[in-house]
């Protein structure tokens, strides 16, 4: 992992030079073999997708295996986080809505969809190396990631940390000392928040659940009562 964020840490779309194209090329030649590309037994590439020529010789399964979990990160671990707005205080809002914008990455904008406000420009050539490569140079993304997934962790010591998160922190850790150190240090304090604002939501759903599972449960009675004509209502405790 560590290894791959060497090449993923440079950002081929935003300078785009021929010089950074052939440092990218000279480093994945550089990489092992278990994080190239595989072929079969006839010699023929296999994917999942298709990578940009740049990109094409990295193992297009570990690529996309990790942009399947920044996609899950910013997208169904919000669900809950989205559903109550109210109960979030204005910087972990702040920090919610830049990682919303992400989706913009892998989303292709339609006229009549939703559009996000600040989203990030469509990756058009649908790399998923190349979106990776935007968003591990990008300070304040790596930040905000290692936020929400520091609120998920538990504090216990002997936790196993998550897959994304060892790889945020090796994007981190490509930049200088003092920068990482600091990326480190505001990262987790703004954790604290978050999981507040998380175990919020979390409690407010988990309300609202047994309140529906009640409210369906006296229906059901009310339905049944009907059907074997019993004039005696139902009485919740």
């Amino acid at each position: 992992m560590k290894m791959l964020t060497t090449v993923l840490n440079l950002d081929n779309t935003a300078h785009g030079s021929s010089s950074l194209e052939y440092q990218i090329q000279e480093m994945i030649n550089g990489l092992p073999k278990d994080l190239k590309k595989k072929s079969n037994t006839h010699g023929e590439a296999i994917s999942p997708r298709d990578l940009c020529e740049l990109h094409r010789s990295l193992s297009h399964y570990l690529v996309d295996d990790i942009l399947r979990l920044v996609q899950r990160e910013v997208t169904s671990h919000f669900r809950q986080l989205d559903a109550y707005p109210d109960l979030i205080e204005p910087a972990e809002a702040e920090i919610l809505h830049n990682l919303r914008a992400l989706k913009g990455l892998w989303t292709n904008p339609s006229p009549d969809g939703p559009v996000h406000l600040n989203a990030w420009a469509y990756q058009i050539n649908e790399c998923a190396a190349c979106i990776l490569a935007r968003i591990a140079s990008n300070k304040n993304t790596l930040r905000n990631l290692r936020v929400v997934i520091q609120s998920r962790t538990r504090t216990r010591k002997n936790h196993r940390p998550r897959e994304l998160n060892i790889f945020v922190d090796h994007c981190i850790n490509r930049f200088t000392p003092a920068e990482a150190e600091d990326l480190h240090s505001t990262s987790s304090q703004l954790a604290f928040g978050m999981k507040r604002a998380r175990k919020a939501c979390v409690k407010a759903y988990m309300r609202d659940r047994e309140g529906d599972a009640e409210k369906r449960s006296r229906q059901k009675r009310r339905r049944h009562s009907r059907r074997t004509g019993s004039s005696t209502p139902y009485r919740s405790c």
